[in-house]
This record gives C-alpha cells, structure tokens and sequence, in this order.
C-alpha cells in the first residue's frame, strides 16, 4: 500500500490524522499519537477498525 494514500484515505474518510514516518522511517512506518481524548478505548477501535478495511482484513 502507498503510505501516504493511505493516511489520506484515514484521514478523508475516518476523520483519524496519522503521522509518516521521519528521516531514515519515511515512507516505510506511520507515527500513531495515542494519548490524552485520543486514548479513549472508542477511539482506538475506530482507528483499528478503519486500519481493517483500509487493508483489507
């Protein structure tokens, strides 16, 4: 999968802003910020539910 089109689609279609990767990590990993209101148990599964079908499992 094309990271940075994958982090457009989380972000356009679930409302859920990824950070790419820096440096070296470019390209290759995204930056997940779980803390604070984003930390709450909903929040997170929004964001694995979305990383579901976005990959496809």
């Amino acid at each position: 999968m094309d990271e940075a089109a994958g982090r457009k689609t989380l972000l356009e279609q679930y409302n859920e802003e990824i950070g790419g990767g820096l440096g070296a990590l470019k390209g290759r990993v995204w930056r997940v910020g779980l803390m604070g209101y984003s930390s709450k148990r909903e929040n997170v599964a929004l964001l694995l539910a979305a990383l579901r079908e976005i990959l496809g499992r």
